[in-house]
């Protein structure tokens, strides 16, 4: 197994990790426990009310075609490792079954975590050929909007998946995590960098971003910070759920 992935099975606050990697004392967040769950108890309420697709990346990114009904990707940057994690849910229809093929994965230099289509996932896992990623770091959102997403674009097309909506290209949304930086994927092909240093997407996002602001001030790891937020979306979101798997880069892999 790739050392950059690890499995959290059964607790929020439990990683498989390299030794030294996540300690004990991290898991204490409780100081923040009760201002998370009041949160994510209001997010919850604002989930389940109808309304407009969520647009992903802010004012002018572009509608979602469909509200998204499984999954939570989670990606937190500190300037230097990014780290992925995601559930194992698949919806279809009433019946919810957690999955062994995992929704993050490394590709590459890259690490990577979809919502939308398990199929789009295994395109961009196993025919998805990733291109180098520039040297200079002022150089690399360009080469994301550019290199990257021409990639995907094609990826997709030969894989079968993507489509067309008045002359529009359409692909699906994911994160990427590449030297220290993480990057969102939209539905349109836009790529959007957060402020923040962290995101989410699919049907568990509002509430794992709830979960993430409320533990941007604990004395937490980057891995215990992004399970924390997949269990609070598994408790409240019906097309969430564990295992959970992570997966990180730093900023000077590949």
């Amino acid at each position: 197994m790739d050392p950059r992935v690890s499995h959290a099975r059964e607790s929020a606050f439990t990683v498989e990790a390299e030794p030294g990697e996540v300690e004990a004392g991290e898991q204490l967040w409780m100081p923040v426990a009760n201002a998370l769950v009041r949160f994510v108890g209001v997010v919850q309420t604002v989930h389940r009310t109808p309304g407009p697709p969520r647009e992903v990346g802010g004012v002018g990114a572009g509608p979602l075609p469909k509200v998204p009904n499984m999954t939570a990707i989670v990606g937190i940057t500190d300037g230097n490792t990014v780290v992925i994690a995601g559930d194992s849910a698949g919806v279809g229809g009433g019946v919810t079954q957690p999955r062994l093929d995992a929704k993050v994965f490394t590709n590459g230099s890259y690490v990577i975590g979809y919502t939308s289509s398990f199929r789009m996932g295994q395109i961009l896992r196993y025919a998805f050929k990733a291109p180098v990623p520039p040297e200079r770091e002022e150089d690399l959102h360009a080469f994301m909007c550019t290199n990257f997403i021409n990639g995907v674009r094609e990826g997709l097309k030969d894989g079968g998946w993507a489509s067309k909506n008045n002359d529009q290209e359409e692909g699906g949304s994911f994160l990427v995590g590449v030297r220290g930086r993480l990057f969102e994927i939209g539905h349109d092909y836009q790529v959007g960098e957060l402020i923040d240093g962290y995101t989410a997407v699919g049907c568990g996002a509002e509430i794992a971003l709830g979960a993430l602001h409320a533990t941007g001030n604990a004395d937490l790891s980057l891995e215990s910070r992004a399970i924390a937020a997949l269990e609070a979306a598994a408790h409240f979101s019906t097309g969430v759920r564990a295992p959970f798997t992570i997966v990180r880069t730093a900023k000077d892999d590949g």
